[in-house]
């Protein structure tokens, strides 16, 4: 996953990441993929 992908998710240009993907920066992260949700 690329820095400007997740700067787009960041400022809200790109919206609907793949599961996969939410689990990727979830995991990045060291939280659990709900949290990443919920935090939304």
């Amino acid at each position: 996953m690329s820095k400007s992908y997740i700067e787009e998710l960041e400022r809200g240009t790109k919206q609907n990441p793949s599961f996969n993907k939410v689990v990727a920066l979830a995991q990045a992260l060291g939280v659990k993929v709900d949290e990443l949700i919920l935090s939304a």
